[in-house]
């Protein structure tokens, strides 16, 4: 599909507001399937000083589906819990390793892999946070997101 996928933000306040921030078109072809993907759009946002939000994409060849960081928002069929999960970078400070699964089966978590930097984790009440979870339940430690 043209484009593969959309990527944006959303406030978590208001999740039916997104902020679409850039896609990736398949144009060329290959595009879809490299390392070095071209956009079109933004690839930086300021949703505002301690505003707690979300990353969300966008899957057109599934129907348009949206895959956010909430997963009490992914309520399409087969939606598992960490649709979008979320890891530090190591050795660097607010940055962020976004990888998605938009699939309900088949789980790779490489269908979109973003990196996003100078971010910091909402540490407010009410909103959601970045929190720690071994996912693997191996010692060490990954990012991912509590259920909600």
């Amino acid at each position: 599909n043209n484009p593969v996928v959309g990527f944006g933000w959303y406030r978590d306040a208001l999740p039916s507001t997104l902020n679409a921030l850039f896609t990736v078109p398949n144009n060329p072809v290959v595009n879809g399937q490299t390392l070095n993907v071209i956009t079109q759009g933004s690839t930086s946002f300021d949703p505002g000083e301690n505003v707690p939000f979300g990353f969300y994409n966008r899957w057109p060849f599934f129907s348009n589906r949206h895959v956010y960081q909430a997963d009490r928002l992914n309520t399409f069929t087969g939606a598992i819990p960490h649709h979008l999960r979320i890891y530090p970078v190591p050795g660097e400070a607010n940055a962020y390793i976004i990888a998605t699964e938009e699939n309900p089966s088949g789980f790779d978590y490489q269908d979109v892999v973003i990196i996003a930097r100078n971010v910091q984790p909402y540490n407010g009440s009410g909103g959601a946070q970045i929190a720690l979870e071994n996912m693997t339940k191996i010692p060490g430690t990954s990012i991912g997101f509590p259920a909600d």
